[in-house]
């Protein structure tokens, strides 16, 4: 199914996926899915949503992470996004020093993302993946990241 997907980005606005999703597969998750129960309550209880709000941002939420899901395979198919990183020049400044340096993040996706984007000119950077996706994810994100002076761990 990754590979069709791929391939289907290659020639299909992202946003057209976004739509199909939106409408066809995140409401089949949402009743599905139990996790959804877990979405639905933390915004009732940590926000006080009402329980129709709570409802729409759950939706919401499971719409935004399709889109993710979407964009991550469009970058595969060879589409290309503009992302803004708050203190870049930070990157670049430590990027340009002759010794390593680690940078952390509370999810290991942001740099995944980052090895698309970051594009390191002074040394090789190494990033933390999850390594038990299928072999196409694997072999797409090799690719991609090997483009970028970027390494897998």
């Amino acid at each position: 199914m990754h590979y069709w997907l791929i391939r289907m980005l290659r020639y299909i606005d992202v946003r057209i996926l976004y739509a199909f999703a939106s409408v066809f597969v995140v409401p089949v998750c949402l009743v599905v899915n139990e996790t959804r129960g877990i979405i639905y309550r933390y915004f009732r209880r940590h926000f006080g949503y009402s329980p129709v709000k709570a409802l729409w941002k759950t939706y919401v939420n499971h719409c935004m992470f399709s889109q993710v899901v979407i964009d991550r395979f469009a970058m595969y198919a060879g589409k290309t996004f503009r992302i803004d990183t708050e203190g870049h020049e930070h990157f670049d400044a430590l990027s340009a020093l002759p010794s390593a340096f680690v940078q952390l993040s509370a999810h290991v996706g942001n740099y995944e993302m980052g090895g698309y984007s970051l594009q390191p000119k002074q040394k090789k950077i190494n990033a933390l993946v999850f390594a038990g996706e299928t072999a196409t994810v694997m072999e797409n994100r090799q690719r991609l990241l090997s483009q970028n002076n970027m390494g897998m761990i």
